[in-house]
């Protein structure tokens, strides 16, 4: 294992730890309801160490074909001070995605207004007490991990992204988000009960399109934990707000 391959397995280890942990949390939250403390406990456990034996190889893929080929830190904020904005920027660009992420929503459910009419187990989540919705707000984290880091940096370098800046918006990198884009559409279809033909194509329109699109060109221009913070911070408001 080269110098490379191992700081990538390093500080995969590290965010496949937080990424782990978010996906546990939300998952004894939502265990909860079902079961008792005790086995909702052992259920958040058991789910997290799970999703952190998952992450870890694919986040560590992710890091280095970000160094290897795309030539992109993903993780600027952590370890490329060079790259990293004011905070004051940061906080703009965070605010802006959140802002473009509801106005996503309310265009596609114009779109396509029978998803208003749709039930499933999204619905679990606007009944939870403000901690839980918080908690389960953190899906934004495990969910870039995956889908901004594990997923696109490898199809940019897959799709011939090589030694690319940040101010570049190469067309392997399109071809990247397109991809993600559709599979984090996919992702989401069990949020709702017989959703059909309309909530697939309402799915790829606003998540898979509209939503990833967003959040591609924030972990693009600013890095992977801005799409997080922007992710987390819609999520937050949204459940909250149910």
């Amino acid at each position: 294992m080269g110098p490379l391959a191992a700081l990538a397995w390093s500080r995969a280890a590290r965010l496949a730890a937080v990424c782990g942990a978010s996906y546990g949390c939300i998952n004894g939250v939502v265990a909860r309801t079902v079961m008792a403390p005790a086995e909702a406990l052992v259920a958040m456990l058991v789910f997290g160490a799970i999703a952190f034996l998952i992450f870890w190889p694919l986040l560590a893929l992710g890091f280095y074909c970000a160094w290897r080929w795309v030539g992109v830190e993903p993780l600027p904020l952590l370890y490329d001070p060079a790259a990293r904005p004011p905070a004051w920027r940061l906080a703009l660009v965070v605010f802006v995605a959140i802002v473009l992420m509801f106005v996503a929503s309310i265009v596609s459910v114009l779109m396509f207004p029978q998803i208003t009419e749709m039930k499933g187990p999204i619905d679990t989540y606007a009944k939870l007490d403000v901690v839980s919705q918080l908690v389960v707000a953190g899906t934004g984290v495990w969910e870039e991990g995956l889908f901004r880091l594990a997923l696109l940096f490898p199809l940019a370098a897959a799709f011939g992204v090589r030694a690319s800046g940040r101010d570049k918006v190469p067309p392997g990198l399109v071809a990247a988000w397109l991809v993600t884009g559709t599979l984090f559409a996919l992702a989401h279809l069990g949020n709702v009960d017989n959703g059909g033909t309309i909530y697939l194509l309402w799915n790829l329109v606003h998540k898979g399109l509209m939503v990833s699109g967003i959040l591609t060109a924030v972990a693009w221009r600013f890095g992977v934990e801005a799409a997080i913070l922007a992710h987390v911070g819609f999520d937050a408001i949204a459940l909250v707000a149910s």
